[in-house]
């Protein structure tokens, strides 16, 4: 399972986004979330080598198959 620790951060990110939503008044509710998400795609990005590495459905790695 290669997403795993991926997983268990996007969950743990989401319940500690969701938590701060309570106390933040009701005008930055955004915030969070926006927090949250940025947090997320800075952990998926920083992975997505090493995820394409192993893709089968990367347009390098379908390449490599056809040869």
């Amino acid at each position: 399972m290669k997403y795993k620790h991926f997983a268990i951060i996007t969950l743990i990110t989401g319940i500690v986004m969701l938590t701060a939503m309570y106390f933040v008044p009701f005008e930055y509710h955004k915030i969070p979330i926006f927090a949250g998400m940025a947090i997320i795609f800075t952990v998926y990005f920083s992975n997505k080598k090493s995820i394409d590495e192993t893709n089968i459905f990367s347009k390098k790695n379908r390449n490599k198959s056809k040869q």
